[in-house]
């Protein structure tokens, strides 16, 4: 609960209005990124970027952001565009002086490309973990010349990391099975967030062991991992009775014994500051009573 308050805390805070000369950098891809100075108008087509931008207090600089930026609720009311193929014409229209997503598959090329396309510096962010997460978040808030609100969230991140890695340091360590999908069997394995959260966290991802990203998984593969805790998302219709019954006939342990439990998926998948939270709920799932008297 501290965790959230202390987010949310920066979250609301106004934003400044900035001032300075030209700025130079590069994204996560290497590429050099120059603005004439401060941005002043920011397309962001990543939800969690957009989250980023409300944090370190630039929101009022957002001039779009894309269909999915649903925190803060603010976000919503933004202009919105497509963030996998946006308008030309919209971009355009628009009149952004800087664009930043997120895309673990964006390559120079094609970011190059849209930087010709739009007409103005694309920056691309690609952190696939905690720590990553962090470096973007200080790196977009020197970028939009908001760094000291960029540290006061890195440092909740921190705290929150530092906290949770003390209070499981000398816990054993529990093999967990991620149900991201239940049909097909979906998880999450090496390189997602998730992965990183739960040994982060003390426990042991058992599908990383075989599988990368958000593949399709053997129900044969997971009886012989037997994990003693099933976790799962609650995004959609989808209920995590309804995702875990389906493995009911496989008669694993974390199953049979109860241990299955779901954790927001914002907080796990978002490359933002709330994967503070998301390391939270999966730390006090995997060891309860580390956390029972705090």
């Amino acid at each position: 609960m501290k965790t959230l308050i202390t987010i949310l805390a920066v979250f609301a805070a106004a934003g400044a209005v900035c001032c300075g000369g030209p700025i130079s950098t590069v994204d996560d891809l290497g590429r050099p990124i120059k603005l004439a100075g401060p941005p002043r108008r920011i397309i962001s087509l990543e939800p969690s970027v957009t989250e980023v931008l409300y944090a370190v207090g630039c929101e009022r600089r957002i001039v779009a952001d894309d269909f999915y930026s649903d925190y803060p609720t603010a976000a919503k009311a933004k202009p919105h565009v497509n963030g996998v193929g946006p308008s030309r014409e919209q971009m355009l229209g628009l009149h952004p002086d800087l664009i930043i997503l997120f895309d673990q598959t964006f390559t120079v090329q094609k970011a190059d490309e849209w930087q010709r396309t739009y007409g103005v510096p694309v920056y691309v962010t690609n952190g696939g973990t905690y720590k990553a997460v962090e470096r973007d978040i200080l790196q977009i808030g020197t970028l939009a010349v908001s760094r000291q609100r960029a540290n006061q969230v890195v440092k909740s991140m921190d705290d929150t990391l530092t906290s949770v890695t003390a209070a499981v340091a000398k816990q054993a360590t529990p093999k967990v099975f991620v149900v991201v999908w239940n049909n097909p069997l979906m998880t999450a394995g090496r390189g997602t967030f998730i992965d990183d959260l739960i040994h982060l966290a003390g426990g042991v991802d058992v599908a990383s062991a075989h599988v990368v990203g958000y593949p399709t998984y053997s129900p044969e593969q997971l009886v012989a991992d037997d994990p003693d805790v099933i976790l799962t998302g609650t995004t959609g219709s989808v209920t995590l009775k309804q995702k875990v019954s389906s493995l009911s006939s496989l008669n694993l342990r974390a199953e049979t014994s109860g241990f299955s439990f779901a954790v927001p998926d914002d907080w796990t998948v978002r490359p933002g500051p709330r994967l503070a939270l998301g390391l939270e709920a999966i730390a006090r799932v995997l060891h309860p009573k580390c956390f029972n008297q705090r």
